[in-house]
C-alpha cells in the first residue's frame, strides 16, 4: 500500500543524488562561497567594518531574542542600531580617507 499512488498523481522523483546534494545545489556552492567572500571584503581584502557589524548584529539578535523571551517586551533598538551603523561607518570613513590622502 505504501507504494501506491493517490489517484493519477505519480510519486515524486528522488531529490537527492549520490552525494546528498541536488544537482542544482552543487552548482550553487562555488557561487555562494564567492558571494560570501565578497560580502565580507572590500576590494578583495577582509573588511573589519563588515565583519564587526555582522558579529555585532548576530550577537544583538540573540540578545534581543533572549530579552523578549524573558520579559515579553521588545526593548528600544535605537542605541543598538547606532552602534552597528557606527562600526560600519568607521570602516567606510577609513576607506574614504585612505583614498583621499593617497593610500592604496
Amino acid at each position: 500500500m505504501a507504494n501506491e499512488t493517490c489517484g493519477s498523481v505519480p510519486p515524486a522523483p528522488p531529490l537527492l543524488h549520490k552525494k546528498g546534494i541536488p544537482e542544482e545545489g552543487r552548482l550553487l556552492i562555488p557561487v555562494m562561497t564567492k558571494f560570501i567572500q565578497q560580502l565580507f571584503s572590500e576590494s578583495g581584502e577582509a573588511s573589519f567594518s563588515r565583519i564587526g557589524a555582522f558579529i555585532a548584529l548576530t550577537f544583538a539578535c540573540g540578545w534581543i531574542t533572549y530579552l523578549v523571551l524573558r520579559t515579553h517586551i521588545l526593548p528600544s533598538l535605537e542605541g543598538l542600531t547606532l552602534f552597528i551603523a557606527a562600526l560600519y561607518g568607521l570602516g567606510k570613513a577609513n576607506e574614504t580617507l585612505t583614498r583621499l590622502f593617497g593610500g592604496k
